[in-house]
């Protein structure tokens, strides 16, 4: 039993490593120029599917407009909504030349891959960028996206940050940790040549790229993983790198959920991605949040052996939570560390489980 234990300690510190190596190569490789003499600035298509969000989307209606892009195109895709959202989005692109709206009505109702995809059928861009209708994008945002695919020299997936901001309680200090977290695992994985999960809320890549991944993109049944399950089959079909953007100025800041019942379901949905995740990153993912909720039930089992392993390991995790801290600031978040990691571990023994064995059905908020 020792011996299962000591095992779970070891795989632990050969990810922490792996992490951190990945974290430092991920700001070495930032592809934005330090100059200030001027850069080329390709056109971008912003393309955003929206179902249901009259009361959140003026906030990123106001973003969009505010941004220094010289050349962007915004194609806002109503999902299906049965509020005011279409009226809302045609209101504010009436006046606006470079802003389209398209409404979906498909045949089983609002569905996020779908709409998304034909935002990007009908871009004019040959670079397209998503976020979601609760983001805030950074006014730097899409000139950002653009002026880092230009100093790519071959064709590139970015994956952006989204911090969840303006959180209060519990809840929000929880949820920004494990969004801060989940972006540090994410980006080291992509630099260091096995990305397995991005955010829809801040991704780019050319139109050609997605068009040549589109054909083994899986979990087209399921509500989440426009995101990740599409890094996954660039990866896979090697259609272009993916890798971290981890510039400042390309941010794109959500609001924090403010009910346990929408940060619930949101997970829900975006862990149910993981039923299409491929066999070696679904071990590798479980090999690690297994071996971690493994060292938490050390003390229970080993005693003060067990409690030597838990703190052994929360302090080489720190050298994560450190390298987190220079890649995307909120440092007031190390101060939460290690109630976050215990919240990690209670969340990979619940609702990860749940939403892998019961997939949500509906798009609920």
């Amino acid at each position: 039993m020792t011996l299962f234990f000591v095992f779970a300690f070891f795989v632990q510190l050969v990810y922490i490593a792996a992490i951190v190596v990945g974290l430092k190569r991920s700001r070495r490789n930032r592809p934005l120029p330090e100059s200030d003499g001027p850069v080329d600035t390709p056109p971008l298509s912003i393309v955003i599917a929206l179902h249901n969000e009259e009361e959140a989307v003026n906030s990123l209606l106001e973003a969009l407009a505010a941004q220094t892009h010289p050349s962007i195109e915004v194609l806002l895709v109503d999902d299906g909504s049965t509020d005011a959202t279409g009226d809302v989005l045609r209101a504010w692109a009436q006046d606006r030349p470079f802003a389209r709206v398209l409404t979906r009505s498909g045949p089983t109702g609002p569905n996020k891959k779908a709409a998304l995809a034909e935002g990007i059928e009908a871009a004019s861009h040959a670079l397209i960028a998503h976020t979601d209708a609760d983001c805030r994008p950074l006014p730097t945002w899409a000139e950002g996206i653009a002026v880092a695919h230009a100093a790519s020299d071959t064709p590139t997936v970015w994956m952006g940050y989204s911090p969840f901001v303006s959180g209060s309680g519990l809840l929000g200090l929880w949820s920004r940790y494990e969004t801060w977290h989940t972006g540090a695992l994410t980006a080291a994985a992509a630099a260091l040549g096995h990305p397995y999960m991005a955010v829809g809320r801040n991704l780019s890549m050319p139109k050609a790229v997605y068009e040549a991944a589109r054909a083994d993109i899986r979990g087209e049944s399921l509500l989440s993983g426009d995101d990740d399950l599409f890094v996954q089959a660039v990866r896979r079909t090697g259609a272009a790198r993916v890798r971290p953007l981890v510039e400042p100025g390309t941010f794109v800041p959500t609001p924090a959920p403010r009910r346990w019942r929408s940060w619930f379901r949101q997970k829900r949905r975006h862990v149910s991605a993981g039923r299409a995740y491929d066999r070696v990153t679904g071990f590798l993912l479980t090999l690690y949040h297994g071996s971690h909720v493994v060292l938490w039930l050390a003390p229970l089992v080993l005693g003060s052996l067990g409690i030597g392993l838990l703190s052994a390991r929360l302090l080489f995790h720190s050298l994560v939570i450190g390298e987190a801290a220079r890649t995307y600031g909120e440092d007031d978040l190390a101060a939460f560390f290690v109630v976050g990691e215990a919240f990690i571990a209670l969340y990979h023994v619940s609702l990860v489980p749940l939403g892998l064995l019961r997939p949500p059905d509906t798009w609920r908020r």
